[in-house]
């Protein structure tokens, strides 16, 4: 039987491979637009020297998009913590109203 240790060694080793295995997606792909992760001065500061456009944002994330490839890349080297691909804007975009 599985003791709590055990059951959190598992979900630290899930949850490495999933944020490992979205950053380096996100290095081998080049996605149009990205969600890029960090503290608030980081993220002005990445994105500020990298050139990026700023599509949207929220607490601890900004969704940005550049016309030039290698943008993750830059961002890494800039001091953003995590950068994934933005596969959907579901979570950031305001929903049109009905009717």
């Amino acid at each position: 039987m599985p003791t709590i240790i055990d059951l959190a060694r598992g979900t630290l080793i899930a949850a490495a491979v999933w944020f490992g295995g979205m950053a380096a997606l996100t290095l081998a792909v080049e996605h149009p637009e990205l969600i890029v992760f960090a503290p608030a001065a980081s993220l002005e500061h990445a994105i500020d020297r990298t050139g990026a456009a700023v599509t949207g944002f929220g607490r601890g994330y900004v969704l940005a998009r550049a016309n030039t490839p290698g943008l993750a890349r830059r961002l890494y080297a800039e001091g953003a913590w995590f950068v994934w691909p933005a596969l959907g804007r579901s979570c950031a975009a305001e929903r049109p109203k009905a009717g």
